[in-house]
Formats: C-alpha cells, sequence, structure tokens
C-alpha cells in the first residue's frame, strides 16, 4: 500500500471542516491508497450504490487510516471508510450495508455541510435492519468466500501489523478461484512476516510461476530465502526484482554472484543467465 497523507485538492476544505469537528486532539488525516483495495471495493459497492440511483463509475470509495468505527461523505463523488471499521467486517455483506447507508445520504442528497453533522458517527452496530436486507438483495456479486474481499481484509490487517490474522485472511483468499498470482504473492509476504519461510516460498513460486513478469510477486522470497539459508536463491530472485524495475546494474549484479553459486545448466543457474544476458544487452 502506498500512503498520501493529502486528499485531492478539491476535497481540502471538506476535510478541514471533518478535522475541525473531532472532539481530539488535531492530527493529519491519511488515505491508505492501493488500487488492489479500492478496485475491490468498488466492486463491491457497484451493485448497492446502482440500487440508489447512482452512477458507480463516478463514485469512489476510499479508506482512512484510522482505528474509530466510522464512514462519513461529503459530496457525491466519494464514500470514505475508516480502516478501524472496515477490519471490523465479517462479511462482504456487512461491508455493503455500510456503503448502503452512506450511498442513501448521497441520494438523497444528506451531505456533510456543518461541523455538526461529523459529530454522529456511524457504526456497524447503528445500521437498520433495512439497509442489511437491501444490500443482500443486491449482493450477487459479493459472497463470503470472495477471494478479493479476503485479499482486501489481509492488505489492511498487514497494515495495521497483525500478521497473524491477515495470513488467515489471504489463506481464504487463495483458497477460493481464481488462485490470482497477487494473492498468492501477498499470502506469501504475511507468511514471511510471520517467520513461515518455508511455506511463503511455495506460496511465492506458485506466485512466480503464474505471473513471473510482475515485480511486486517477487518482492519478499529473497527475505526468505535468505533466512532459510538459501543464499543463492536470494541472489537470484533479487536479481530477477530488479531486472523487472529497470535497475539493470543491480540485476547484474546479483545475477553474477547467482552464477557463482548456483550449480551449472541448472534451472536456477539459467534463469540467472537470462538475467545477466539482458543487463549486458541492455548497455550495449
Amino acid at each position: 500500500m502506498r500512503l498520501y497523507s493529502k486528499f485531492p485538492a478539491c476535497l481540502i476544505f471538506a476535510l478541514a471542516l471533518i478535522a475541525a469537528s473531532i472532539a481530539q486532539p488535531a492530527r493529519a488525516l491519511t488515505l491508505l491508497r492501493d488500487p488492489d483495495i479500492e478496485h475491490a471495493l468498488k466492486q463491491l459497492a457497484a451493485p448497492i450504490l446502482q440500487a440508489a440511483g447512482l452512477n458507480p463509475g463516478r463514485t469512489s470509495v476510499l479508506v482512512i487510516d484510522d482505528r474509530n468505527l466510522n464512514a462519513f461523505v461529503v459530496d457525491r463523488d466519494n464514500i470514505f471508510i475508516h480502516s478501524g471499521l472496515l477490519l471490523k467486517m465479517e462479511t462482504p455483506q456487512m461491508l455493503q450495508s455500510v456503503l448502503a447507508h452512506d450511498a442513501a445520504h448521497i441520494a438523497n442528497r444528506h451531505l456533510v455541510r456543518r461541523p455538526q453533522n461529523m459529530r454522529n458517527a456511524r457504526t456497524a452496530a447503528g445500521l437498520g435492519m433495512a439497509l442489511a436486507a437491501a444490500s443482500g438483495a443486491v449482493s450477487g456479486n459479493a459472497r463470503p468466500d470472495d477471494p478479493f474481499y479476503h485479499e482486501l481484509r489481509g492488505q489492511i490487517l498487514m497494515e495495521s501489523r497483525q500478521f497473524a490474522a491477515a495470513t488467515n485472511a489471504y489463506a481464504r483468499a487463495v483458497n477460493a478461484p481464481p488462485n490470482h498470482p497477487l494473492i498468492l504473492g501477498s499470502y506469501g509476504r504475511a507468511l514471511v512476516a510471520q517467520g513461515q519461510h518455508p511455506q511463503a516460498l511455495q506460496e511465492r513460486e506458485k506466485a512466480r510461476v503464474r505471473d513471473g513478469r510482475n515485480a511486486r510477486v517477487m518482492r519478499d522470497p529473497a527475505v526468505a530465502y535468505a533466512k532459510s539459508g538459501q543464499n543463492r536463491m536470494a541472489s537470484l530472485v533479487t536479481a530477477e526484482r530488479y531486472a523487472m524495475t529497470g535497475r539493470l546494474e543491480d540485476a547484474e549484479i546479483h545475477a553474477t554472484r547467482a552464477l557463482g553459486l548456483l550449480p551449472n545448466e541448472s534451472g536456477g543457474w539459467q534463469r540467472a543467465q537470462d538475467v545477466l544476458s539482458a543487463a549486458k544487452a541492455a548497455r550495449r
């Protein structure tokens, strides 16, 4: 995830209003920005927004890094949900209930206009049965075994350094179709954080085989290999990751190191040779 401390310019006034109305010491509001998270939230929100007569392509769902149980709207284009509330959601339907509540505010034009409106924090416990029923009626695209929902939960838990819970969330995600390589890679990252290096390497290798061109999938195996005493493989995957991100001089250094450690003509040796050849060709 990438953290940005500033919102778009069009929301500065609204956010200043929000910050001024919170009954606690002033602090910066931070968005948790990640394309996978925002895509997953958009998928969950789409049927809710359509049912409310809103355009799913126009309204975004954004996550604020805050442990409080809260969600709110400030205009027709954005729904904000606190990470603390998101972590309390146990099923996609629960999250859709929250989104339905805020979509209703947008549809009925109950937008934040005065500081006192922000004092009425909305929590999962405060949602009515009618909203839950409404979300269930349009939740055909979201199921308790939806891998992207559990992948989203895993990402938030990793950011909160709740590694065991994140591992469990990713495990549920990878056990459901479509076994996306980025989800496999994220599962491996959570396992690395817990020190479960052998299993982490298994999951990362599955991810590499399915999508060996994505540097994100190669992010953590080097740590797992190094901590498992497999320095030659640590050098290899580091070389491949640098090559994918265009750092060819670094890729060449690590590929050369890997070639000196790996058995000649082995699969790993050939992969290192490919990186080295590509790096040298780029210098010509």
